[in-house]
């Protein structure tokens, strides 16, 4: 099994909510294609994130930087304080940046 398969699928919907955020503010996928062509798995290919530097900067150049903290912190929920967040969580804290 891969590791996503044990990750809670609270966890998994976070961080395809902050790949949701990502595309919506950057029209841009943050993810990219690796090839496994000398694996035992007949080439298959995962998809992986970008570096957080390739993240940052696509995101900053699109929206402030509280949106792209955001963002990356939902993608990349693993062991952050982000994991045992919830969409009300982020919709409070969405509501908070617009608001400001």
């Amino acid at each position: 099994k891969k590791i996503e398969d044990f990750i809670p699928q609270t966890r998994k919907d976070i961080q395809h909510l902050g790949i949701i955020l990502f595309k919506i503010f950057t029209g841009q996928s943050p993810l990219y294609r690796k090839s496994h062509l000398d694996s035992m798995d007949g080439g298959k290919s995962d998809m992986r994130l970008q570096s957080q530097n390739q993240l940052v900067y696509m995101l900053t150049s699109k929206v402030p930087l509280s949106f792209a903290k955001l963002a990356i912190g939902l993608m990349k929920a693993d062991g952050s304080a982000l994991d045992s967040w919830s969409a009300r969580n982020v919709e409070r804290e969405l509501n908070s940046m617009i608001g400001d």
